[in-house]
């Protein structure tokens, strides 16, 4: 078969769980062996381990309001406010913080901004660039200082600010954002104000860095067809979605490797795989066999450092039912 007409297989590595998913449904895990959990909001934004948690006997609500008295809590890996924790814990529960420790750093950057701008006696505001309003991760940042933050969501936002003078600013990200995309829009607040604080790189994690560098390396072989594992509310899989069918890829997104349909790649020659890092990489592993026993040659396109598969540290826990 010559090299024009060989069927190849991409896979975008790494891909799959990265170390705080995998942390926090560890986590649910060996709460669970103690007796029943409830999680607040989807402890990760993949649909098939939430329900195979509840069938352990996790359940899942969205508000704290309307988490039990005496409850045994579990904060999803998207973490949670300050403001929402005061409530759990005037609920007289047992808190297992399950915030993966990547977004945890960015509720103490919003916190240690206030405590730089209070000891210098200055106004503050903290530009948040970020997504969907009501994702979790969001929603727990802005939560820690609502009066003091900016949510940054689109290039007309990034157009339209203006700064106010003598006021001390700082910038935070999402934690899932198109790296590229995010990077872009720091230099240009950066230009708009020039001692604007910020982190390295943003706050973007490792695992969202490596899995879009992953897929571009792949996308670069103008692959036909990509299939992205992941759920449609995360937003790590939605970047590589994006980028996917930038690229002008056929994209299609599922969760496990029993909702590929051969009709989505028959015919192609050249199919990407990848998958978000909420989801589990068994199901691309399990595309990826069946794709080699079709006559695939498979071929992994590594980006990146080895990442962490797990944290390995016990989560905090804050036990207030005997208070």
């Amino acid at each position: 078969m010559s090299e024009e007409t060989q069927k190849i297989a991409y896979k975008a590595y790494p891909l799959g769980f990265c170390a705080g998913v995998a942390w926090s449904i560890d986590n649910a895990k060996r709460a669970l062996n103690d007796g029943p959990v409830t999680g607040l909001g989807n402890l990760v934004n993949n649909f098939p381990v939430v329900h195979s948690l509840e069938a352990r006997g996790m359940t899942f609500v969205e508000d704290p309001v309307y988490i039990p008295e005496g409850a045994r809590v579990m904060i999803s890996a998207h973490g949670l406010s300050e403001s929402e924790r005061r409530l759990l814990r005037d609920k007289k529960t047992q808190i297992i913080d399950s915030t993966c420790p990547l977004v945890a750093k960015v509720h103490e950057r919003v916190k240690r901004a206030k405590e730089i701008a209070v000891a210098e006696g200055r106004d503050w505001d903290v530009l948040y660039i970020c997504k969907d309003l009501e994702h979790r991760e969001p929603k727990g940042v802005i939560g820690e200082a609502p009066d003091n933050i900016t949510p940054i969501r689109t290039e007309e936002d990034v157009k339209d600010f203006v700064p106010v003078p003598g006021k001390m600013y700082f910038i935070d990200t999402q934690t899932t954002l198109n790296t590229g995309k995010a990077l872009a829009w720091i230099d240009r607040l950066r230009e708009k104000i020039p001692d604007i604080r910020i982190p390295d790189l943003g706050d973007v994690c490792f695992a969202t860095q490596n899995r879009q560098g992953a897929l571009g390396l792949v996308l670069a072989r103008e692959p036909q067809v990509m299939i992205a594992f992941g759920s449609r509310i995360s937003s790590n899989t939605s970047e590589l979605v994006k980028m996917g069918k930038a690229a002008g890829a056929e994209v299609y997104l599922v969760e496990t490797a029993e909702e590929v349909q051969r009709g989505m790649f028959e015919g192609a020659s050249r199919v990407a795989v990848t998958a978000g890092a909420s989801a589990d990489p068994m199901h691309a592993d399990k595309f990826m066999r069946q794709l080699s026993v079709g006559g695939y040659k498979i071929e992994d396109l590594r980006f990146g450092k080895p990442e962490p598969v797990n944290f390995n540290i016990p989560p905090r826990v804050e036990d207030y039912r005997n208070t």
